[in-house]
């Protein structure tokens, strides 16, 4: 048995694609229809300015005493591990807000 692919317009005037098996009697029977969707392809300069308005959109990451932490321990040779950064943002998360606003306006 083969399959045949047909594409063709609705009544509504949208693109589909149906699926058919061909048995062997030479009968077709329709598998499955599908609308059809074409790859669309965006204009670089329009997806950099999609991008940014993404970063835009995402919180900044609160400043707070696991920065300051970090910060010393970078200082001192130290790299940082899995447990460190989940100290670092559970200290940053216990922070109290004032302090943390104050701490970010020093880590810009």
């Amino acid at each position: 048995m083969s399959e045949v692919r047909v594409t063709y317009y609705g009544k509504d005037r949208n693109k589909r694609i149906a699926f058919f098996k061909i048995n062997k009697d030479s009968v077709l029977e329709l598998i499955e229809t599908k609308d059809y969707v074409s790859p669309v392809k965006i204009d670089p300069s329009i997806q950099k300015k999609l991008n940014q308005e993404e970063m835009q959109k995402q919180p900044k990451p609160r400043m707070g005493f696991g920065e300051v932490v970090a910060s010393f321990t970078k200082l001192f040779g130290f790299k940082p591990c899995a447990p460190c950064n989940k100290r670092r943002q559970y200290l940053n998360k216990i922070t109290p807000i004032f302090i943390a606003n104050i701490i970010g306006k020093f880590y810009k």
